[in-house]
């Protein structure tokens, strides 16, 4: 298994100087990398300059696809990160207990026993980006004007419908399946299935928790190619064809991005 180093405060600044790569994206709330391993694939495409950042509480400096800090959400900051200027994007994946169907079953107000956006402080960690995703399960509340994204859209099987909240223009591809399309439900695909639908099953070390709570690759791609600070950052194909034609119709020229049944 491929180590990840740990970077100190002092070593992210240099590594942030003029004369290194640039961190371009903050993945925060990142888990064991459920959206780190779409940004690997971008990230590594050779005409793309930079690299990527995972930040959680929990230490997944072994396992998350990139570098990786360590840290609280309440305790971020860009002086605590080393950086003097917002990064170019950063992405936010807040626990989703407090609003997830399932949590409505067992408690009869969830947002008092999970920590919410406002809990976590999640608006004020969009400062860190010139640019911010917000993502979440259908019934966050908490999301402003959120845009639903859904795998039928993206020609799969699966409908596994997110949403996402962006501080720049994101088209919705969220369709329903139509009356001779069969759909298969995520629960029933059984894990393996299901994490190479969400692009991990690169990382067989991980649990049913973390595989559900993963975002499938397609979904990062294509919230990325429409963001205005990371222009070097396409979709297989290339992002013109990609909107002209809309996720759905442009499928082919995503090819297997992100895994895929």
């Amino acid at each position: 298994m491929e180590s990840h180093r740990e970077y100190a405060v002092d070593e992210l600044a240099e590594l942030a100087a003029p004369d290194q790569k640039e961190i371009r994206v903050l993945d925060v709330f990142s888990g064991p990398g459920g959206v780190g391993y779409a940004l690997r694939e971008l990230f590594t495409a050779p005409h793309v300059d930079g690299w990527f950042c995972g930040v959680d509480e929990t230490d997944y400096s072994e396992r998350y696809p990139g570098d990786f800090r360590q840290m609280d959400a309440c305790d971020l900051t860009l002086d605590a990160l080393g950086l003097d200027k917002p990064v170019d994007l950063v992405w936010l994946s807040p626990p989703c207990q407090a609003y997830a169907r399932p949590s409505h079953v067992h408690y009869d107000d969830p947002k008092a026993v999970f920590p919410t956006f406002e809990d976590l402080g999640v608006r004020d960690l969009t400062s860190l980006g010139r640019e911010y995703v917000i993502e979440n399960v259908v019934g966050c509340d908490d999301l402003r004007d959120p845009v639903a994204l859904n795998g039928v859209a993206f020609g799969e099987r699966y409908v596994y419908r997110r949403l996402f909240e962006t501080s720049f223009d994101l088209p919705e591809w969220s369709v329903r399946a139509g009356p001779d399309q069969e759909t298969v439900p995520m629960d029933s695909v059984g894990e393996k299935a299901y994490a190479r639908v969400k692009g991990t099953h690169f990382a067989t070390e991980w649990d049913k928790t973390e595989i559900r709570a993963a975002i499938p690759g397609k979904y990062v791609a294509y919230v990325l190619s429409h963001c205005p600070t990371l222009p070097a950052i396409e979709v297989p194909g290339g992002n013109v064809e990609y909107r002209k034609r809309g996720a759905g119709g442009g499928n082919a020229h995503l090819g297997s991005f992100g895994g895929g049944v």
